[in-house]
């Protein structure tokens, strides 16, 4: 616990995520959720995730001034059927990693549907790959997973093209669509 006040951030960081699951942190875990270092801020909102009394904090990080704060934002907030709206408005964020979030955690809510068919021409690949997946077993997304055989190559990231991804994740879901497999064989 005393690593959670060093002056190195990547010790504090490695303390919050060290202290994640431990019940009797989680006052101290909140504090550190305003951190100065994004990185320590990031860890402590997955950490506080499953903490009742965090939730308004988790609320607060979705407009940090950081992507990946409001990324883990997203994640952390994901399993709170009371966020859904925040989390459809991260659909809208700036940042493809916060996008990407949001479309992760709402791949399930029968309600965020419409909102995830136009993430399948985000202007990110990464978001537009996350997108295929979570409208895969949509049968109403199949005429727009048609669309993501012809996905363009940019690179994500990570270097992988995503182009790729988006394009197997289309055969994948289409596979599921008798009368899409002619489109898929040419």
């Amino acid at each position: 616990r005393e690593r959670l006040d060093d002056a190195d951030p990547n010790v504090r960081t490695e303390a919050v995520r060290a202290l994640a699951n431990d019940l009797e942190s989680r006052a101290l875990l909140r504090e550190h959720i305003a951190d100065i270092a994004p990185a320590v801020r990031a860890a402590a909102v997955l950490a506080l995730a499953t903490d009742p009394l965090a939730r308004g904090l988790l609320r607060e990080k979705l407009v940090d001034d950081d992507n990946d704060v409001r990324a883990a934002a997203v994640y952390a907030l994901g399993s709170d059927p009371e966020a859904r709206t925040l989390l459809r408005e991260a659909l809208e964020d700036a940042a493809p990693t916060v996008r990407v979030a949001a479309v992760r955690m709402l791949a399930g809510d029968p309600g965020s549907r419409a909102l995830l068919r136009e993430r399948l021409i985000d202007r990110a690949g990464t978001v537009r790959a996350a997108a295929v997946y979570a409208v895969m077993s949509d049968p109403e997304s199949w005429v727009l997973l048609r669309e993501r055989l012809e996905d363009d190559d940019d690179l994500g990231p990570s270097g992988r093209r995503t182009g790729e991804v988006i394009r197997a994740a289309a055969v994948t879901a289409l596979a599921k669509d008798p009368g899409a497999r002619l489109g898929i064989v040419r």
